[in-house]
């Protein structure tokens, strides 16, 4: 029970943090697989306390089709990403690469549950490869954001020092790296007093 509620409140962060943040998707097109995700957690979590084994089984199969919805949902940020972004937008297969990884990992956990409820694994080994999978989980996704920054800064730092030749240019280009835009800037400035 503590790793479901663990998964509960986790998987919603990295699933907002792999399509909001890092495939810069509208949080109405994350909405969908994270509450499925959701759901279908809860739902394997159910299988445990039937007492017929036909609704234990149907559980498990709704939750691996719930799954699978999900990870098409999450397919198909990375499609609209790529759609949508420049070629050379900084670590943009990085960004690619953690919702997918998301759907891996996912899919991984699905086995050990599978392999847990069959009998294959024994519940110390199966405590063991939750709470691995966990820190792996978490530690990509920490890997993943610190490669996109990185990348973000090393395109910056590149642009700052070969193509500006003055100051002023690279100030108006760190500028608009941190995302003001001269037109806020003419908006937002005092009127001139004569």
């Amino acid at each position: 029970t503590p790793i479901y509620i663990e998964w509960l409140i986790n998987v919603p962060i990295l699933l907002t943090l792999a399509g909001r943040f890092a495939l810069q998707r509208p949080m109405t097109e994350v909405t969908r697989p994270l509450v499925v995700t959701n759901l279908y957690i809860v739902l394997s979590w159910t299988a445990h306390f039937w007492p017929l084994k036909e609704l234990r089984w149907a559980s498990i199969i709704v939750s691996f089709l719930m799954y699978a919805w999900a990870s098409v949902d999450m397919a198909i940020w990375v499609k609209n990403f790529r759609a949508e972004t420049r070629h050379d937008m900084p670590a943009r297969g990085i960004r690619s690469a953690l919702a997918f990884g998301l759907i891996f990992t996912f899919f991984v956990y699905g086995m050990l549950y599978l392999a847990a409820h069959t009998g294959m694994v024994a519940s110390n080994r199966e405590l063991s490869g939750w709470i691995i999978m966990n820190v792996c989980a978490k530690l990509g996704m920490l890997i993943g954001f610190v490669g996109i920054r990185s990348s973000q800064f090393f395109d910056l730092l590149v642009d700052l020092l070969l193509n500006k030749s003055n100051p002023f240019e690279r100030q108006r280009a760190v500028n608009n790296y941190y995302g003001e835009q001269e037109e806020e800037e003419e908006e937002n400035a005092l009127p001139f007093v004569q």
